[in-house]
């Protein structure tokens, strides 16, 4: 797929659709089966927007930027697969909520996932490449692995809210986890575990840290 824009109506994923130029698709509902990929490719750009449109993304496989830019706007995703960036890619998620339902949202070493004004709420977010929060953003009540190479960072203006909610859910922290110019705030109640290794705080930097729990 290379210079093509989708308009309006349903897409329903079944196989692999590759995207190696400029695509878009613009007020689309959205399934991808559990066999099913959507992906930016090494120099592709996909955007995938509502437009005001009231539709969903349903990911039941996987939606990634593998190598390329994939844009998300303004829509719904609920994700019981895989949304990710691989490959040196890079992921946005802008002005929109991923529900993760017992998925994954991820970046990989070298990749970029970019959230602005955007929330990822439940399964699991693992970062090996950079989680760069640059609007007012939240991950709640998710399982957060970040490792050695990976760095989950609030940036210039930005505030990023890690809220466990209640939820049995773990934050555990290899690499960086910092507010870079912006402020970042963890939250965690009943159930809520921080794990940092010894070795790693010397990377953490200053942060507001709200721990209503562990008192």
């Amino acid at each position: 797929m290379s210079g093509t824009k989708i308009v309006g109506g349903t897409l329903t994923d079944y196989g692999t659709i590759n995207v190696t130029g400029i695509g878009a698709m613009t007020g689309v509902g959205i399934t991808i089966d559990s066999g099913g990929i959507v992906e930016a490719a090494v120099g592709g750009v996909l955007t995938i927007e509502s437009s005001g449109a009231p539709v969903v993304i349903a990911n039941h496989g996987t939606l990634e930027a593998k190598g390329g830019e994939l844009d998300i706007v303004e829509e719904s995703i609920t994700n019981t697969g895989k949304l990710q960036a691989i490959n040196d890619g890079t992921l946005k998620l802008n002005s929109l909520k991923v529900t993760n339902d017992h998925g994954t949202v991820s970046a990989e070493s070298g990749s970029m996932l970019d959230i602005d004004n955007a929330t990822i709420a439940g399964g699991t977010v693992n970062i090996a490449g950079t989680l760069d929060a640059t609007g007012i953003d939240a991950i709640d009540a998710a399982d957060i692995d970040i490792a050695s190479t990976g760095i989950v960072e609030a940036t210039d203006g930005a505030k990023l809210t890690i809220d466990c909610a209640g939820a049995d859910v773990e934050i555990t922290n290899h690499g960086t986890l910092e507010a870079k110019g912006g402020e970042l705030d963890i939250v965690g109640e009943a159930g809520h575990q921080y794990r940092q290794a010894a070795s790693d705080r010397r990377r953490h930097r200053k942060a507001d840290l709200a721990e209503s729990d562990q008192r």
